[in-house]
């Protein structure tokens, strides 16, 4: 919600968004969340691997495989550094 009490979800839908780009240090937790709700909301969800990180390697490998498997896209920001 925002300061007015608008939902998320409203603010995408009347700024017409159909795709989100997601980013975020814990990928295994509250970033794998989002990605996942956006997806059941039914937008085109895009992670930002290389903007993101994980508790550990392992983890972060398994839960991106997870949401690509689940129709999100993976993909690396050209020239980009964590």
């Amino acid at each position: 919600m925002d300061g007015a009490g608008v939902q998320l979800s409203t603010l995408l839908e009347q700024a017409d968004v159909d795709r989100i780009d997601i980013c975020g240090f814990a990928e295994d937790g509250c970033v794998a969340a989002t990605v996942r709700d956006g997806l059941a909301g039914g937008y085109r969800v895009c992670l930002l691997a290389d903007l993101s990180g994980a508790s550990s390697p392992s983890n972060g490998a398994r839960v991106e495989a997870e949401l690509e498997a689940g129709g999100a896209e993976i993909t690396v920001v050209e020239g980009s550094r964590l």
